[in-house]
């Protein structure tokens, strides 16, 4: 069993990285430590965006090795680079929460090229008018937020869908592996109440 735990200013901060780049891809690296217990448990306590590359689409990034090399140090003594995390800012709604954080061919090649000895993060974000309840299983988290952005007139209130879903590299004798569905929980764990379930007074 493997198991990410992404602390609640972690997951407001990814959210709020990957907003910005909307309708573009973010991207970057993850930072925090790993517990081997009865399975594998990495804790997310931060993560670093890469800032430098211009090349965005809407589904991809063009990160150079420099770039990579440069978002990804650590502090040995209290951190680790433990993976990595990218958007998908999908506009198409007919899509299943889970295939819009599902890995994408290119994703399962970076992956296991860049260290498959690591978890990756893929975080789908779009504005929506409506309103999905929080729907958190042990593999995916979804719900409606609500985010206020300023504007040069006040301040805009606006509703953007979330899901978020985690992945590991799970390594097989004989071949390159394969990619792996994470069990997802947010620390502490009234955090993720309080992110999507407030002000729904809409």
């Amino acid at each position: 069993m493997v198991l990410i735990k992404l602390t609640q200013s972690a997951l407001l901060e990814l959210i709020r990285t990957s907003w910005s780049r909307y309708p573009k891809e973010d991207m970057g690296s993850l930072f925090g430590y790993k517990i081997k217990n009865s399975g594998l448990i990495y804790v997310v306590e931060s993560f670093n965006p890469y800032l430098e590359t211009e090349k965005r689409k809407a589904d991809c990034v063009k990160v150079s090795e420099k770039t990579a090399f440069k978002s990804s140090w650590t502090i040995p003594a209290i951190e680790e680079h433990i993976g990595g995390y990218h958007s998908h800012p999908y506009v198409r709604k007919k899509l299943r929460s889970e295939r819009r954080t599902a890995p994408s061919n290119t994703d399962l090649n970076d992956f296991f090229e860049s260290n498959p000895d690591s978890i990756s993060l893929i975080l789908s974000l779009y504005p929506t008018r409506g309103y999905s309840r929080l729907s958190e299983d042990p593999l995916r988290i979804s719900g409606t937020i609500k985010v206020s952005e300023l504007r040069k007139d006040g301040v805009t209130d606006k509703k953007l869908h979330v899901s978020i879903a985690a992945h590991y590299w799970e390594r097989s004798t004989g071949d390159r592996g394969r990619i792996r569905r994470a069990e997802l929980e947010i620390v502490p764990k009234d955090a993720v109440e309080h992110i999507f379930n407030n002000n729904h007074a809409y």
